[in-house]
């Protein structure tokens, strides 16, 4: 009894914080951690551009390491609006813009989200996006054999830590990599801004 009675006035404060706990909603803001910025550049002046017709049709190809080069999952970005609108939430729009690669009320086209749900969805075993291979390519559909521009990416290296911050728990990424055409970038977000891969034509 003794035991018992010496819990007891803990007790008000146990309901207490959990009172706190389910009046207040968490607002984690990490759903696209991980995620990693692939921005075509359409910009002569930044250096060797792709033309508009050029980003009319993107394919971003993922490969499952084990079988790369035989069997991947294709979504064909035949229009990338539509694909970025799609995943375009509040949240999306914020990155885009501390980024500069999207106004605050529009979308700019050349720019491709790649996260863990998107724009494939998580695979059978649950692996995150560093789990895959991919391949963006990048072609003009109205001419006839033309040239197509191939990315690969690969070497994908993900770390992050879970941070306790009183009712909540959030995920905080602390590294990204990226290794695309034999070039590593280093895209750890420094106060939640993305550092996009900015690609040029080749």
């Amino acid at each position: 009894m003794k035991n018992l009675l010496r819990f007891l006035p803990l007790s008000p404060l146990l309901v207490l914080a959990a009172g706190c706990c389910a009046n207040n909603a968490c607002d984690c803001r990490d759903t696209l951690a991980d995620s990693i910025y692939l921005t075509l550049n359409d910009d002569p002046a930044k250096g060797k551009a792709f033309t508009k017709a050029e980003l009319d049709t993107v394919y971003l190809l993922r490969y499952n390491p084990l079988t790369a080069g035989r069997n991947y999952d294709s979504i064909p970005l035949t229009d990338t609006l539509r694909i970025l609108q799609q995943q375009r939430t509040p949240l999306l729009a914020e990155k885009l813009a501390l980024a500069g690669l999207s106004a605050p009320k529009a979308i700019k086209t050349n720019t491709i989200v790649l996260s863990n749900t998107s724009p494939f969805a998580p695979g059978t075993t649950g692996g995150k996006l560093s789990s895959y291979y991919y391949s963006l390519v990048v072609k003009d559909k109205s001419v006839k054999q033309t040239i197509a521009y191939t990315f690969a990416i690969n070497q994908i290296n993900l770390k992050g830590q879970y941070n306790a911050d009183g009712c909540c728990t959030c995920y905080q990424n602390i590294l990204k990599q990226v290794n695309v055409n034999g070039k590593t970038w280093g895209l750890t977000e420094n106060g939640g801004n993305p550092i996009p891969v900015v690609l040029y034509k080749p």
